[in-house]
């Protein structure tokens, strides 16, 4: 399973780099940073490929979990690129790559129990993440619309008074007087008060020209006017598919029920369970029986990831 978590890993970064070599930049230092990063990707790509030589003398004796640690040094670079450059894909796809080296690490540390939910948890967050960028959350705005509470529109009224931005004596008008909406004005004041605190407290606050002239300062640096870059089209729930429903997936996680074994094995197949969890699962069955269970605490350490 870490092998195959491995090879898939360096597919990913295989078709990742194809991306890149297929986006446009535009710049001359935008340019640059993506011939950079294509390079370096490359660089990484080549060393875990002879990492996962598995008959190469050279790497017999090193540790598996220890092979993909280039492109792991890549990711870094990666996730700046992405963020400098907006190319959410590109970010998403890289932080995927960093869950598999993770996954990989909990493989050894605490089996499958440990490392596919979590590998399944943080899937779900990124498909989460790009069906947002893909505009799925506007959905949502099929919904019927409902008017807002009382309350909320006298708390809308007057901070928008308090502000002066607009004039408010209309809505004010059609909102429910004091003396029938007791609570609606209670909670006005209560606006009042908390917005002067908010625009005294604002008054204090540094200026976006000041921001950005202390960013400059500190070593911090922008994009330049004039540079850009395409984000690849290559998307994480297409990767994350092709792990799901490839022949090689299949065989270890559908045929072997390796997902099936991480909430059921600490009842049945013990051979299949790692040794840790299942001691573990012995220890808690030996309290079944005794009158007066009350709890047992756990110190964490670094196996102690369910």
């Amino acid at each position: 399973m870490m092998v195959l978590l491995q090879v898939f890993a360096l597919s990913a970064a295989m078709k990742t780099d194809e991306g890149l070599w297929g986006v446009r930049a535009v710049g001359e230092i935008a340019a640059k940073a993506k011939e950079e990063l294509e390079k370096a990707l490359n660089e990484a790509i080549q060393t875990c490929a002879a990492n996962l030589d598995l008959e190469s003398a050279a790497v017999s004796n090193q540790p598996l979990v220890t092979r993909l640690d280039h492109l792991g040094q890549w990711l870094a670079r990666a996730l700046k690129f992405a963020s400098d450059y907006k190319c959410p894909n590109l970010g998403l796809v890289a932080r995927l790559l960093d869950i598999l080296r993770k996954s990989i690490e909990l493989l050894e540390d605490a089996g499958f129990e440990g490392a596919l939910p979590f590998l399944a948890r943080k899937s779900v967050m990124l498909c989460r993440e790009e069906l947002q960028l893909c505009g799925g959350f506007l959905r949502s705005q099929t919904l019927p619309p409902c008017s807002k509470p009382t309350t909320l529109r006298n708390e809308m009224s007057m901070a928008a008074l308090q502000a002066g931005s607009v004039d408010v004596a209309t809505d004010m008008a059609a909102a429910p007087s004091a003396a029938t909406a007791p609570v609606g004005s209670a909670a006005a004041a209560n606006s009042c008060s908390v917005l002067s605190s908010l625009a005294a407290a604002a008054e204090k606050l540094s200026s976006g020209r000041d921001l950005a002239t202390k960013g400059a300062d500190s070593g911090s640096t922008a994009v330049p006017p004039g540079n850009s870059c395409n984000d690849i089209p290559l998307r994480v729930s297409k990767l994350l598919k092709e792990l799901l429903t490839s022949e090689d997936s299949a065989s270890w996680i559908g045929d072997q029920k390796l997902v099936e074994h991480c909430f059921m094995s600490g009842e049945f197949q013990e051979e299949k369970t790692f040794p840790k969890f299942w001691v573990l699962l012995e220890y808690l069955q030996s309290y079944r029986d005794k009158p007066n269970f009350h709890g047992i605490i756990f110190v964490r350490t670094r196996q102690a990831v369910l």
